[in-house]
């Protein structure tokens, strides 16, 4: 989920934490905890230093890695409630502990429904899991916990009875979009005869979705608009070109492969030598695949440089491409 949504649901959260008794009998432990959860609901995404440590292709490669992972789940709990009781050395350790185990939780649980995924099966498997039920920003359920903060504050309803609704219909509303998931697919299978691997993606409306089918010659790209199916784009399969070979051995691009099942590859003769990209298709804006790696390599198909991140329009495509040709 997008920052925001965590940060809501961290603020809401310590309002379900009313429903512990200790919590709603000790002010400064509710205050306390409040402070806990919203850090704590943002501490998996704590993996952005390593952009700056790295660089985007760093970022890429471990964002959603160990931090989501289920050490990770104990870690960032321990790490942040010791660090509070620094300056709360009065506070019980055990409720604090929990409330923010349970926002590092629902961090990485959120960020399961989203196309992107995490590895949060770490160190017992590296595979991204990944939901496709939410987009990575959900206007329900941003706007739903932004209402009930909204009633917390003006003390309209006890915040035990208020949260816990509001949680409880945060479930509900999550097993739905599985549930439409999991229609859509039947659907596709049964009226539109789709017959290859089908990947479906949620957009930030609910009744539109990204398609993908692939089969042993193409991958066909599609969008769902309230269950009527239409086909934009179709890429056809082919043999690697050495230059497409060649550039899958560079690093960054590796990190780009291990992220996707529909990666893209294609590539051109240049002034310089080649020019390979490689496009994820599960990520489609106007017309455009942004999420890219490219790779430039000379004459002797050997690597100039490449970079890997999102591209947003040709003019900065051909703004990075230059960058990458003046900066070897």
């Amino acid at each position: 989920m997008d920052t925001g949504t965590h940060f809501v649901i961290g603020i809401s959260l310590a309002g379900l934490a009313h429903i512990d008794p200790v919590v709603s009998q000790e002010p400064l432990l509710a205050q306390v905890i409040l402070l806990g959860t919203v850090i704590g609901s943002q501490a998996p995404d704590f993996d952005g230093i390593t952009r700056m440590l790295g660089g985007t292709a760093n970022y890429i490669k471990n964002h959603r890695g160990i931090t989501h992972s289920l050490p990770a789940f104990f870690v960032w709990p321990t790490l942040i409630s010791f660090f509070l009781l620094i300056f709360y050395p009065t506070i019980p350790f055990s409720h604090l502990w929990l409330w923010i185990f349970i926002s590092v939780f629902l961090h990485v649980f959120l960020d399961l429904f989203n196309p992107y995924g995490t590895q949060a099966l770490r160190p017992f498997s590296q595979k991204w899991i990944a939901l496709n039920t939410i987009n990575i920003f959900d206007p329900f359920i941003f706007v739903s916990h932004i209402v009930g903060i909204l009633i917390w504050s003006f003390e309209w309803l006890d915040p035990k009875i208020l949260f816990s609704l509001l949680y409880l219909l945060t479930i509900i509303y999550l097993v739905w979009r599985l549930c439409f998931h999991h229609n859509l697919i039947s659907t596709l299978r049964q009226d539109y005869k789709v017959t290859g691997k089908i990947t479906i993606l949620p957009t930030i409306q609910w009744t539109t979705w990204n398609v993908i089918e692939e089969n042993d010659e193409t991958y066909r790209i599609g969008v769902i608009r309230n269950d009527q199916l239409e086909w934009i784009d179709e890429k056809k399969k082919f043999k690697d070109h050495q230059s497409i070979i060649m550039a899958k051995q560079d690093k960054k691009i590796e990190v780009f492969l291990s992220l996707t099942d529909y990666a893209y590859p294609m590539w051109k003769k240049t002034s310089f030598g080649y020019e390979v990209r490689f496009i994820d298709l599960r990520y489609r804006f106007k017309n455009h695949y942004p999420f890219i790696g490219i790779v430039l390599l000379n004459e002797e198909m050997q690597i100039i440089d490449s970079y890997i991140g999102w591209v947003y329009n040709q003019e900065h495509l051909t703004k990075k491409i230059h960058s990458l040709l003046n900066q070897s």
